[in-house]
């Protein structure tokens, strides 16, 4: 009986929906993540499942062009996923069909795909 309850609650978590996908579109354009770089081939992958890997991350993006580099962060102490990666591709066209194809599933997980921007050339804001 408890169970029968949360099955929809868990079913709504897990399943990436309509809503969830409006969710991230819309936390991109609230956070002013969507962006236009025409030359860059790096993108962010944010909301990673701790239990993905390069290989799964590699292997789903390779469809978009060939991948020069995925990089993966880790939490020093407890060694486990952080929750983003970066992919960079070899051309930016690559990287631009990567964003405009969405949705981005890995391991049940829906991924947000914006372009990376390195942290030396981010705007300062103070």
């Amino acid at each position: 009986m408890k169970y029968s309850l949360l099955r929809p609650f868990v079913n709504r978590i897990f399943t990436p929906g309509k809503e969830q996908q409006q969710l991230v579109q819309r936390n991109q354009n609230e956070f002013g993540m969507v962006k236009t770089n025409a030359g860059q081939s790096a993108i962010l992958l944010r909301f990673v499942s701790w239990i993905s890997g390069r290989e799964q991350i590699e292997q789903h993006f390779s469809r978009f062009g060939k991948i020069k580099e995925t990089l993966m962060f880790y939490d020093r102490v407890t060694g486990m996923h952080r929750g983003f990666a970066v992919v960079h591709f070899i051309s930016p066209q690559s990287a631009a069909q990567a964003i405009q194809h969405k949705p981005h599933i890995i391991d049940n997980k829906l991924l947000a795909v914006t372009y990376h921007t390195p942290p030396e050339t981010r705007r300062k804001t103070n």
